[in-house]
């Protein structure tokens, strides 16, 4: 029977060799990663293989991506918190649509 690893223990690890034509990934079960990795593999149609306490895969080189973090301007971070708000606020303040009187509706019955 196995033991179950500590937070510190638990691991994702993901590499590929020179010579390798995929991505290798394992990840320890549980660990945050474990899901959405294993949810990542099905969507690729790989399935993953238990090994240890773990799930190992492989998937494309094209399924992971490394990019710069993305650069946004005062301005555009600006725009973005203020239509956030304005969501925000359009939630909390919602308004009733009524149909004009003697307009006929399915929600009234057709009267």
């Amino acid at each position: 029977m196995m033991s179950r690893l500590s937070a510190s223990e638990r691991e994702c690890i993901i590499g590929v060799t020179d010579d390798e034509h995929h991505w290798r990934v394992y990840v320890d079960v549980p660990s945050r990663f474990a899901s959405p990795l294993a949810a990542l593999a099905h969507t690729w149609g790989v399935e993953p293989r238990h090994v240890g306490v773990g799930l190992e895969f492989d998937l494309p080189l094209k399924a992971v991506r490394f990019t710069r973090p993305r650069r946004t301007s005062e301005r555009q971070r600006r725009a973005a918190r203020a239509s956030i708000q304005k969501a925000r606020l359009a939630l909390r303040n919602a308004v009733k649509i009524q149909a004009a009187e003697g307009v006929r509706t399915p929600a009234r019955g057709g009267q």
